[in-house]
């Protein structure tokens, strides 16, 4: 299906089309094997980073590290305890499932890392498949199987990573030269594999909602949702295809109606011939029914014409009355009898017309089966109930395949990056990380107390967008998620479960506000304070540089990179 593609690792490098093997190790093998290396490592490092402070005695850096450790097994602990979707999906009674939940959170390290590894044996099992094969479509299936570690990774990036680099760096710049060098080992390596987390997750989820709005299911879903969903799209892209076939087939019998230059040439005929009957003089005969005959052939034609429109199935019986092709004398002389003989000929005019009508719609207009035409009233006093298989099924051959619209939601979304855009993501946003963190760690260094109002309001000003942004939603989980997406804007940007309606509105102005806020907080305490450190001069000029990187990256990727924006049609069922 052709929303499956849309929703999965895209199959081409810069619009070229790649090898089944080449995709394989770009979007599964490489991928896995960097996510395996970067937890281990950030685990490692960050807890070696909280023996070395409790070793010498810095408990409250200690405490804070662990206790960054642990937030996102706890938080995903509870969220996972408290969804019923899980505890039904794993058919387990509720105390068994609270005590696997409780093994998982003790042991989560070996829980992640199982995890990662069972992905990358089934990446690395599909490579030793033909390709095309249905056992390497299976493998690869399980390997984008829905999985509890990918909300623990969303949590760890901006529940451990994040606060943990700020916390990290405040505590290298607030040291004198007499440092212990074993600490700020491990606490370089925690800030570089943090950062690396960091700019990985952002990258995954950066257009999250977009993606998931044409088809993109949450990567820790249940199984049954992420079935669900696929369904879904499935049903409707193949509705889709039914409505455009069945579009393309009436409009191929249906051409440009009314066809004026018929009826005009067939109005034209018959006129100069009844002009030819009128003005032969010779044969006059009286004729003292005319306008009475007139009007009654008149509503006989507008009968059969009514009758066609309703029954769409039967010509008129009779044809549109003649003219009367005799005159007297008398009537020559008489001007009443002159103006009933100009009226006889307007509504003779009148009834042609009609008749041509009459018949362009019977050999050309299609007509809907008599199942949507007929009286339901009718049809149960004066007949048997119709057969609604036979009805729709069994049609004339006069009659064509006739398109009903249905009711419709267009959604706009955009595809999965391909390896190059998802690249270039990664650097600029590993460079927007450095040139962001850089400017809080250091200006809290200086100015701790004013640190924490700009926080303040940075957080404000933005949920006070959110919460605008949202207002059309009206619901109630999506306000209450504004206040957590708030947070993660301190850091980044990231389009997750609220839809930008206005994307480059967002991504300009975020970056301007938060650019300017990098920029005053450096040249306010590169300006103000006096400081001996070379640090300090290799930090200012690190932000400067990081942030011209993040520019070119950004441009690079929405001028060149940027994927595709695509429209699925849903039917709106009404709760959709």
């Amino acid at each position: 299906m052709e929303v499956d593609n849309h929703i999965k690792p895209p199959h081409k490098i810069l619009g070229y089309t790649i090898r089944s093997r080449t995709r394989i190790y770009v979007s599964f093998i490489i991928p896995r094997v960097l996510e395996l290396l970067i937890f281990i490592v950030e685990i490692v490092a960050d807890s070696a980073v909280s023996y070395q402070h409790f070793k010498v005695r810095q408990l409250a850096f200690a405490w804070s590290t662990l206790i960054l450790i642990w937030t996102p097994p706890l938080v995903t602990f509870l969220i996972i305890t408290r969804s019923e979707g899980y505890r039904k999906e794993s058919q387990q009674s509720l105390w068994k499932f609270l005590s696997l939940q409780l093994l998982k959170l003790l042991v989560f390290p070996i829980f992640m890392i199982y995890n990662i590894c069972v992905k990358l044996f089934w990446s690395v099992e599909a490579l030793f498949q033909n390709d095309n094969d249905e056992e390497r479509m299976l493998c690869l299936s399980k390997t984008e199987a829905t999985c509890i570690s990918e909300l623990y990774h969303l949590i760890q990036a901006y529940g451990q990573s994040a606060p943990q680099i700020i916390l990290q760096l405040y505590h290298l710049l607030t040291q004198d030269m007499f440092r212990n060098y074993e600490t700020t080992t491990v606490q370089a390596i925690s800030l570089i594999f943090s950062s690396f987390n960091l700019a990985a997750i952002t990258t995954t989820y950066q257009r999250f909602a977009s993606q998931k709005q044409v088809g993109r299911p949450y990567p820790w879903a249940t199984k049954a949702s992420a079935e669900k969903t696929q369904r879904t799209l499935r049903k409707n892209q193949y509705l889709r295809q039914e409505l455009l076939r069945k579009k393309r087939n009436s409009e191929r019998t249906i051409h440009i109606f009314p066809e004026s230059e018929r009826i005009l040439e067939n109005f034209n005929r018959n006129r100069e011939e009844n002009l030819a009957g009128v003005h032969n003089v010779n044969d006059d005969v009286v004729d003292s029914k005319v306008y009475s005959s007139s009007n009654a052939h008149t509503a006989n034609a507008i009968f059969s014409f009514e009758n066609i429109l309703e029954d769409g199935e039967h010509a008129p019986e009779e044809l549109a009355p003649s003219v009367p092709s005799k005159t007297t004398a008398h009537d020559m002389t008489d001007p009443s009898k002159l103006f009933s003989r100009s009226l006889s000929q307007m509504e003779t005019y009148k009834n042609m017309l009609i008749l041509n009508a009459q018949l362009y719609i019977h050999d050309t207009i299609p007509r809907p089966p008599k199942l949507l035409t007929k009286d339901l009233n009718e049809s149960q006093h004066h007949e048997e109930p119709p057969n609604p298989v036979n009805e729709l099924t069994l049609i004339s051959r006069d009659e064509v395949d006739f398109f009903l619209p249905h009711s419709t939601l267009i959604l706009n979304g955009v595809e999965r990056e391909d390896f190059a855009a998802k690249t270039i993501a990664f650097f600029g946003w590993i460079a927007f990380i450095i040139m962001r963190m850089l400017a809080l760690s250091t200006f809290c260094v200086f100015y701790p107390k004013d640190f924490l109002i700009i926080i303040f309001v940075h957080y404000l000003v933005i949920l006070i967008a959110l919460l605008l942004e949202a207002r059309a939603e009206k619901k109630v989980n999506l306000f209450s998620f504004c206040f957590l997406l708030a947070y993660i804007y301190i850091y980044v940007i990231l389009e997750f479960r609220l839809k930008f309606k206005h994307l480059r509105f967002w991504l300009i102005g975020y970056c301007i506000f938060t650019v300017t806020e990098n920029v005053v907080m450096t040249i306010v305490w590169y300006r103000c304070e006096e400081f001996e450190s070379w640090w300090f001069y290799f930090i200012c000029e690190t932000i400067i540089y990081s942030g011209i990187l993040f520019t070119a990256s950004v441009l690079i990727y929405y001028c060149i990179l940027k994927p595709k924006d695509i429209v699925v049609l849903l039917e709106d069922n009404g709760n959709s």
